[in-house]
C-alpha cells in the first residue's frame, strides 16, 4: 500500500480499504484466524492500525509488521543527533557551500557524486543513505577537503566549517560512524530501493540488531538480548568497557595516535561515551519497531522458510529452531507439547506432498489450496504463507486526495 506521505488520509476511506482487503481475503476461502503476520508499507502509523484492528478481529494474537517500513531511517536519526549533531550541521554546511558556490574542486564534486538528493528541511530519517554515503566519503578524503577549505577567501561560513574540519574531534567522529552507520546500509537500500520483501527486510533487521549488539554489550548480556531484546539490558552495568566498545579500526587509531592528535583523556571519554550512546540509541529505535514477540530466531529463518523450504530437513533448520519459529509466530502455541514435538515430521512431510502434487499436476496445486488439505499441523507453514499472501494483496494504489483503492492480488503456485 502506497499512501501520499503529505496526505493525512480520513479514517472513512481507510475503514473502507481495510473491509476491502478482509473481504478479498475471504474469496480466496482463506481461514483468517491462521493469519499470523500483516505487513503494510504506509508512512501514517494511525492508517496501518486500522487495518490491524480489522485483522485483529480474526486473530487476536496477529503480529503486526508495520513498525519495519522507515526503521533504518529512524535509526539512523536516533543514533546520530542526540551525540553528533556537529556531524550533520557541518554536513548541512558543506552541502549549502557545494550547491551555492559556483566554482569548488574536483574533490568536493566527488564528495557529493552520485549522492541521492538532499533536503536539509526533511527529517533526517528521510535521507539515511545521503548521510551515510556523505560520512564515508569525506572520512575518506579528509585532508582534500581540509586542503580546499583553508584555500579559500575568508568569510564567516568558510571559517566555520575550516574551524570544524581542523578539529581532531570532528575527524574522530567521521571515522567513528563511517564504521557505524555502514551497518544500516543494506536494511535502508532493500527498503529504499528494493522490491518488498518482508522476509528479507526481517533477515536484515536481525543482522543490523546483532551487529551493534555485539559492539556495545557484553557477551553474556547480548545473547540474552538477542533473544528477548529487553530494554533493560542496555543499561550501563551490562556495556561493555568503554575501551572495547566497537569504534571501528580506523577511529581507534586515529584516537590513540598521541603522536599526531591532540586529544585530552576527557575528549576520548566524551568520545567513546558518545559511540555507546550511538549504538544504544539505534538499537531502542529498532527494538521499537520490532514485535517483541518475534525473537531473533524467526527474524532470521522466516526467509529461508518461504524461499527455501525444500533445503530445511538436511541444512540449517533444526527441529528445535522450527518449533521455537513456531511458537513466536503465535502459530502452534494453542498445541499440546506433544503435537509441537510432532510439528517438524508434519512439515516435511508436508513439503513432500506439495512437491508429488506439482510433478503430477504439471505446475502443481497452488501452496495455499495444498496447505489448507492438511491438518492443523501444517499450522506454522500455514501462518508464514498467509503472511506472504497479504502482503501481496495489500498493494493498495492510494491516490492523494483518499485512500479510496483497488486491491491487486497474486498467489504464487
Amino acid at each position: 500500500m502506497s499512501v501520499n506521505s503529505d496526505t493525512t488520509p480520513d479514517k472513512d476511506s481507510v475503514d473502507t480499504d481495510a473491509r476491502l482487503l478482509v473481504e478479498t481475503l475471504k474469496k480466496f476461502n482463506i481461514p483468517l484466524s491462521n493469519l499470523a503476520v500483516f505487513y503494510c508499507r504506509v508512512p501514517h502509523p494511525a492508517v496501518t492500525q486500522v487495518f490491524v484492528s480489522h485483522l485483529q478481529v480474526y486473530n487476536s494474537k496477529l503480529i503486526s509488521l508495520c513498525g519495519l517500513p522507515g526503521m533504518a531511517g529512524r535509526a539512523c536519526q536516533a543514533g546520530l543527533l542526540p551525540s553528533f549533531r556537529c556531524v550533520v550541521d557541518l554536513v548541512r554546511n558543506i552541502h549549502c557551500h557545494y550547491s551555492t558556490c559556483p566554482s569548488v574542486n574536483d574533490s568536493l564534486k566527488e564528495v557529493f557524486a552520485d549522492t541521492e538528493s538532499y533536503n536539509p528541511t526533511h527529517p533526517l530519517s528521510k535521507q539515511c543513505l545521503f548521510i551515510i554515503n556523505i560520512v564515508q566519503k569525506m572520512a575518506n578524503r579528509w585532508r582534500d577537503l581540509v586542503e580546499y577549505f583553508k584555500s579559500l577567501r575568508q568569510t564567516e561560513d568558510i571559517d566555520r566549517i575550516r574551524t570544524h574540519l581542523m578539529d581532531h574531534k570532528t575527524k574522530l567522529y567521521f571515522l567513528f560512524l563511517s564504521h557505524a552507520l555502514e551497518p544500516l546500509r543494506a536494511l535502508q537500500e532493500q527498503q529504499q530501493y528494493g522490491t518488498v520483501d518482508v522476509a528479507v527486510e526481517l533477515e536484515l533487521t536481525s543482522m543490523l540488531v546483532s551487529s551493534y549488539t555485539a559492539s556495545l554489550l557484553q557477551p553474556s548480556v547480548a545473547k540474552k538480548f538477542l533473544k528477548k531484546r529487553l530494554l533493560c539490558l542496555l543499561s550501563d552495568e551490562k556495556l561493555l568497557p568503554m575501551s572495547e566498545v566497537n569504534i571501528g579500526s580506523r577511529a581507534r587509531d586515529f584516537l590513540w595516535a598521541t603522536a599526531t592528535v591532540d586529544l585530552g583523556e576527557e575528549e576520548r571519554r566524551d568520545f567513546l561515551q558518545s559511540a555507546a550512546a550511538f549504538y544504544s540509541s539505534a538499537l531502542r529505535s529498532l527494538v521499537d519497531s520490532v514485535p517483541e514477540h518475534l525473537g531473533d530466531v524467526a527474524l532470521r529463518n522466516i526467509s529461508k522458510v518461504l524461499k527455501h523450504p525444500e533445503n530445511i530437513k538436511g541444512y540449517w533448520l533444526s527441529r528445535h529452531v522450527l518449533i521455537e519459529m513456531g511458537t513466536q509466530l503465535g502459530a502452534i502455541n494453542t498445541m499440546s507439547l506433544e503435537t509441537r514435538q510432532e510439528l517438524p515430521d508434519a512439515y516435511f512431510s508436508v513439503l513432500k506432498t506439495v512437491k508429488e502434487e506439482q510433478m503430477r499436476g504439471g505446475g502443481g496445486h497452488c501452496w495455499a489450496k495444498c496447505l489448507l488439505l492438511m491438518s492443523l499441523l501444517m499450522s506454522l507453514l500455514v501462518s508464514l504463507l498467509m503472511s506472504l499472501l497479504v502482503s501481496l494483496l495489500v498493494s493498495l494504489l492510494v491516490s492523494p486526495a483518499s485512500v479510496s483503492a483497488s486491491v491487486s492480488a497474486s498467489v504464487s503456485c
